[in-house]
């Protein structure tokens, strides 16, 4: 273990002693209402954050707080890690929140929303392979952003701009930016090691999967009588426990609780709720996953590179259970519905 290693580690272990622990996380999810959720919150390591927002504060700036927090986590690693673990973090964490950028800016685009709207859903993380987000949300339509991509590594998705048009859809653009950011993270998984890709590999390819299903999902919606695109394996090139036969079942109108019984494990488990059309319990069940994924890689080695991924899944984790519980709270539901949406509380003693 080189000492880079050994010292990137020692710090995980101290920040991990920072995190929401999950009998304050589920505090916080049965908080009577927002004022007491900030009021318990100011209490955790947001306690800046609390007392310069006030208690009228939208979930959507406290989702930016929270994501802000993610972000010098991820910094704080970041730049102490050797060269290669660093360089995969960084195609792993900072190219997944831009692309969540990038498909905030073209859902907003896409839907004609007012620039200002989409700018305030933005996450506040500075630019990685993409050009600058002002000049993406200064573009008029979809296609002009899309243009905008062109000299960058999303260039491909232009590909998918026909078909998004033909069915007044932006699934298809974003099937193809997904695709675009797993290669990228598959490409980094040669700078750490092979037992310690197998773990990224078993939480990549479940989300790759599982997104692969919800497009489909969305897919039969829109085409609704029409025949499936020509080509599904040009727009979902990347499959791996759930094959393109079933993605193109899922877009063809095959009953989705039949599917979903026959995916096995974990997907059966994880996509269930959409049988419901549930898709942010899907993404709560994709956030378990990879929170138990880490959590047993860093049994296998709480030294290593374990440590600092199960770290960091950790902060990805905390910040979602946040952003639920906050919006929850705004829209003022009942906590034992909250907390179907949250990780971490099942983990209180």
């Amino acid at each position: 273990m080189s000492p880079g290693l050994a010292y990137v580690v020692v710090r995980c272990h101290a920040m991990r002693a920072e995190l929401i622990d999950p009998e304050t996380m589920r505090s916080l999810a049965e908080s009577r209402d927002m004022k007491e959720f900030l009021g318990l919150l100011s209490q955790t390591r947001y306690q800046e954050i609390i007392g310069e927002a006030g208690e009228r504060v939208s979930s959507v700036a406290l989702e930016r707080a929270f994501y802000q927090k993610l972000i010098e986590g991820l910094a704080r690693v970041v730049g102490v890690a050797p060269t290669g673990m660093a360089e995969f973090l960084r195609a792993y964490y900072q190219m997944r929140l831009e692309v969540q950028n990038l498909k905030r800016i073209l859902r907003g685009k896409f839907s004609e929303a007012p620039m200002e709207r989409i700018k305030r859903h933005l996450i506040p993380v500075s630019t990685y392979l993409s050009v600058d987000f002002d000049d993406l949300l200064g573009a008029e339509t979809v296609a002009d952003s899309v243009n905008l991509l062109g000299r960058t590594v999303y260039a491909p998705i232009k590909e998918s701009l026909a078909l998004s048009e033909k069915y007044d859809a932006i699934w298809p653009i974003e099937a193809r930016i997904n695709q675009i950011y797993v290669e990228s993270v598959q490409e980094s998984l040669s700078k750490i090691s092979s037992e310690d890709r197998r773990m990224v590999r078993q939480i990549v390819e479940v989300e790759t999967d599982v997104e692969n299903l919800l497009s489909a999902i969305n897919w039969r919606r829109i085409t609704k009588e029409q025949p499936p695109p020509p080509h599904l394996e040009s727009i979902f090139p990347l499959t791996y426990g759930a094959s393109l036969k079933i993605i193109k079942e899922l877009i063809e109108g095959r009953d989705i609780g039949d599917v979903v019984k026959g995916l096995g494990v974990p997907y059966a488990e994880i996509i269930e709720p959409i049988i419901d059309d549930d898709v942010a319990l899907v993404r709560t069940n994709m956030r378990r996953h990879a929170y138990e994924t880490a959590r047993e890689g860093r049994w296998r080695d709480d030294f290593g590179f374990p440590c600092i991924m199960s770290y960091l899944v950790s902060c990805d984790v905390e910040r979602g259970d946040l952003v639920g519980i906050a919006w929850g709270k705004e829209h003022e539901l009942e906590s034992r519905r909250i907390l179907r949406y949250t990780v971490l509380p099942a983990y209180a003693a």
